[in-house]
Protein backbone atom coordinates (compact mmCIF):
# COMPACT_ATOMS: atom_id res chain seq x y z
CA UNK A 1 0.00 0.00 0.00
CA UNK A 2 1.34 3.29 -1.30
CA UNK A 3 2.19 5.78 1.98
CA UNK A 4 -0.11 8.78 1.99
CA UNK A 5 1.90 11.87 1.69
CA UNK A 6 1.51 14.95 4.19
CA UNK A 7 1.99 18.14 2.63
CA UNK A 8 2.71 19.89 5.21
CA UNK A 9 5.80 18.07 5.63
CA UNK A 10 6.90 15.71 8.60
CA UNK A 11 6.26 18.41 10.87
CA UNK A 12 2.43 18.70 10.07
CA UNK A 13 2.96 22.56 10.36
CA UNK A 14 0.68 24.32 7.88
CA UNK A 15 1.73 27.46 7.74
CA UNK A 16 4.73 24.97 6.06
CA UNK A 17 4.26 26.53 2.90
CA UNK A 18 4.11 30.13 3.74
CA UNK A 19 7.87 30.35 4.50
CA UNK A 20 9.34 32.94 2.67
CA UNK A 21 12.68 34.52 0.52
CA UNK A 22 14.59 36.80 3.17
CA UNK A 23 14.39 40.22 2.62
CA UNK A 24 18.56 40.90 1.78
CA UNK A 25 18.19 37.63 -0.65
CA UNK A 26 15.26 39.27 -2.34
CA UNK A 27 17.36 42.62 -2.57
CA UNK A 28 19.97 40.13 -3.96
CA UNK A 29 18.42 38.20 -6.76
CA UNK A 30 16.79 41.96 -7.64
CA UNK A 31 13.14 42.43 -9.62
CA UNK A 32 11.31 39.82 -11.50
CA UNK A 33 8.33 39.93 -14.14
CA UNK A 34 6.34 37.57 -12.50
CA UNK A 35 6.38 35.48 -9.25
CA UNK A 36 3.34 32.47 -9.87
CA UNK A 37 4.19 30.92 -6.38
CA UNK A 38 4.02 33.32 -3.88
CA UNK A 39 1.74 34.79 -0.56
CA UNK A 40 1.36 38.15 0.93
CA UNK A 41 4.57 38.22 2.95
CA UNK A 42 6.80 37.82 0.18
CA UNK A 43 9.89 40.22 -0.33
CA UNK A 44 10.50 39.64 -3.51
CA UNK A 45 9.54 42.52 -6.17
CA UNK A 46 7.60 41.13 -9.14
CA UNK A 47 5.53 43.19 -11.76
CA UNK A 48 2.69 40.20 -11.11
CA UNK A 49 2.49 38.08 -8.14
CA UNK A 50 0.10 34.97 -7.78
CA UNK A 51 -1.57 34.85 -4.67
CA UNK A 52 -3.61 31.85 -3.62
CA UNK A 53 -4.95 33.83 -0.82
CA UNK A 54 -6.52 36.29 -2.71
CA UNK A 55 -7.67 33.92 -5.56
CA UNK A 56 -4.69 33.69 -8.01
CA UNK A 57 -3.60 31.08 -9.82
CA UNK A 58 0.15 30.52 -11.05
CA UNK A 59 -1.04 27.53 -13.25
CA UNK A 60 -3.92 29.74 -14.76
CA UNK A 61 -7.10 27.31 -15.48
CA UNK A 62 -4.22 23.98 -15.27
CA UNK A 63 -5.13 23.11 -18.74
CA UNK A 64 -1.57 21.16 -19.45
CA UNK A 65 -1.99 22.87 -23.05
CA UNK A 66 -1.29 25.89 -22.11
CA UNK A 67 2.07 25.99 -20.20
CA UNK A 68 2.69 29.64 -18.94
CA UNK A 69 -0.76 30.49 -18.38
CA UNK A 70 -1.52 32.23 -14.70
CA UNK A 71 -4.24 33.74 -13.34
CA UNK A 72 -3.62 37.18 -11.16
CA UNK A 73 -5.69 39.85 -9.50
CA UNK A 74 -5.18 43.48 -8.84
CA UNK A 75 -1.43 43.23 -11.82
CA UNK A 76 -0.06 47.02 -11.93
CA UNK A 77 -0.53 48.93 -15.28
CA UNK A 78 3.47 49.08 -15.06
CA UNK A 79 2.94 45.47 -16.06
CA UNK A 80 1.62 45.59 -19.32
CA UNK A 81 3.74 48.45 -19.89
CA UNK A 82 6.92 45.92 -19.80
CA UNK A 83 5.20 43.60 -22.02
CA UNK A 84 5.04 41.25 -19.29
CA UNK A 85 1.21 41.21 -20.39
CA UNK A 86 -0.93 41.84 -23.31
CA UNK A 87 -3.61 44.55 -23.01
CA UNK A 88 -5.99 42.29 -24.19
CA UNK A 89 -5.63 40.57 -21.19
CA UNK A 90 -7.18 42.37 -18.93
CA UNK A 91 -10.84 41.46 -17.58
CA UNK A 92 -13.54 41.98 -15.36
CA UNK A 93 -12.57 42.48 -11.89
CA UNK A 94 -9.25 43.25 -12.90
CA UNK A 95 -8.64 39.35 -13.22
CA UNK A 96 -5.36 38.75 -15.31
CA UNK A 97 -5.02 35.50 -17.34
CA UNK A 98 -2.08 35.60 -19.04
CA UNK A 99 0.83 33.52 -20.44
CA UNK A 100 4.67 33.73 -19.59
CA UNK A 101 6.77 33.65 -22.57
CA UNK A 102 10.32 32.38 -23.31
CA UNK A 103 11.24 36.36 -22.57
CA UNK A 104 9.26 36.16 -19.27
CA UNK A 105 11.29 36.09 -15.88
CA UNK A 106 9.98 34.29 -13.82
CA UNK A 107 10.74 33.37 -9.83
CA UNK A 108 9.93 30.15 -9.29
CA UNK A 109 9.42 29.14 -5.60
CA UNK A 110 6.57 26.52 -5.40
CA UNK A 111 5.74 24.31 -2.87
CA UNK A 112 7.77 21.12 -2.86
CA UNK A 113 4.64 19.01 -4.06
CA UNK A 114 4.87 20.33 -6.84
CA UNK A 115 8.04 21.24 -8.38
CA UNK A 116 7.70 19.04 -11.45
CA UNK A 117 4.71 20.55 -12.09
CA UNK A 118 5.82 23.89 -11.85
CA UNK A 119 9.20 23.32 -13.82
CA UNK A 120 6.89 21.77 -16.78
CA UNK A 121 4.62 24.82 -16.43
CA UNK A 122 7.54 27.50 -16.73
CA UNK A 123 10.27 25.71 -18.14
CA UNK A 124 10.47 27.54 -21.01
CA UNK A 125 10.52 30.82 -19.20
CA UNK A 126 13.57 33.25 -17.85
CA UNK A 127 13.31 31.18 -14.81
CA UNK A 128 15.08 31.48 -11.73
CA UNK A 129 13.93 28.79 -9.46
CA UNK A 130 14.66 28.51 -5.58
CA UNK A 131 15.08 25.16 -4.47
CA UNK A 132 16.92 22.74 -1.99
CA UNK A 133 20.34 21.29 -3.83
CA UNK A 134 19.29 17.69 -3.16
CA UNK A 135 20.63 14.93 -6.10
CA UNK A 136 18.39 12.90 -3.88
CA UNK A 137 15.03 14.07 -5.92
CA UNK A 138 13.29 12.86 -8.73
CA UNK A 139 13.08 16.61 -10.39
CA UNK A 140 16.75 17.45 -9.86
CA UNK A 141 18.15 15.62 -12.70
CA UNK A 142 15.17 16.95 -14.76
CA UNK A 143 16.19 20.34 -13.63
CA UNK A 144 19.78 20.40 -14.21
CA UNK A 145 19.67 18.89 -17.24
CA UNK A 146 17.04 22.23 -18.55
CA UNK A 147 19.33 23.75 -16.91
CA UNK A 148 22.31 22.34 -18.77
CA UNK A 149 19.96 22.91 -22.11
CA UNK A 150 19.28 26.54 -21.56
CA UNK A 151 23.15 27.06 -20.63
CA UNK A 152 21.95 28.48 -17.57
CA UNK A 153 23.52 28.53 -14.71
CA UNK A 154 23.33 26.88 -10.90
CA UNK A 155 24.56 29.58 -7.84
CA UNK A 156 24.60 27.80 -4.22
CA UNK A 157 25.14 30.01 -1.55
CA UNK A 158 27.98 30.29 0.66
CA UNK A 159 27.24 29.13 4.00
CA UNK A 160 23.94 28.62 5.88
CA UNK A 161 20.72 29.87 3.73
CA UNK A 162 17.49 30.77 5.79
CA UNK A 163 13.65 31.36 4.95
CA UNK A 164 11.77 33.67 6.65
CA UNK A 165 9.24 32.04 9.07
CA UNK A 166 5.49 32.97 9.08
CA UNK A 167 4.89 34.47 12.69
CA UNK A 168 3.52 31.73 14.08
CA UNK A 169 6.60 29.54 13.42
CA UNK A 170 10.09 29.49 14.13
CA UNK A 171 12.95 30.20 11.42
CA UNK A 172 13.76 27.11 9.20
CA UNK A 173 16.63 24.93 10.00
CA UNK A 174 18.04 23.58 6.91
CA UNK A 175 19.41 20.64 6.91
CA UNK A 176 20.47 20.71 3.17
CA UNK A 177 22.09 23.56 1.16
CA UNK A 178 19.41 25.44 -1.39
CA UNK A 179 20.41 26.58 -4.83
CA UNK A 180 19.38 29.46 -7.54
CA UNK A 181 19.02 27.66 -10.88
CA UNK A 182 18.71 30.11 -13.25
CA UNK A 183 17.72 29.28 -16.75
CA UNK A 184 19.48 32.04 -18.30
CA UNK A 185 22.66 33.35 -16.64
CA UNK A 186 22.46 36.72 -17.66
CA UNK A 187 19.67 37.07 -15.07
CA UNK A 188 21.88 36.26 -12.18
CA UNK A 189 23.18 39.48 -10.33
CA UNK A 190 26.99 40.97 -9.34
CA UNK A 191 25.00 40.39 -5.54
CA UNK A 192 24.16 37.07 -6.12
CA UNK A 193 27.44 35.60 -7.33
CA UNK A 194 29.33 37.17 -4.73
CA UNK A 195 27.46 35.44 -2.45
CA UNK A 196 27.39 32.33 -4.19
CA UNK A 197 29.41 29.30 -5.18
CA UNK A 198 28.23 29.59 -9.34
CA UNK A 199 28.90 26.90 -12.26
CA UNK A 200 27.51 25.94 -15.08
CA UNK A 201 26.29 22.48 -15.40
Amino acid sequence: MAKRVNKFGGSREKSRGTYCTREDWAQHVGPWDLDPFTNPRSHIVASVHCMLERGDNGFGKSDPRRPGEYLARATSSQAVARGVLGPGELVRKRDVVAIATEETRAWIQPDYNFVPAALAHYGHTRFCALLKFDPRTKWFRKLVNLIRRRRGLIAVPLGKFDHEAPPDLDTSSNLLPHALYYANADDVTDAVLRRTLAWRP
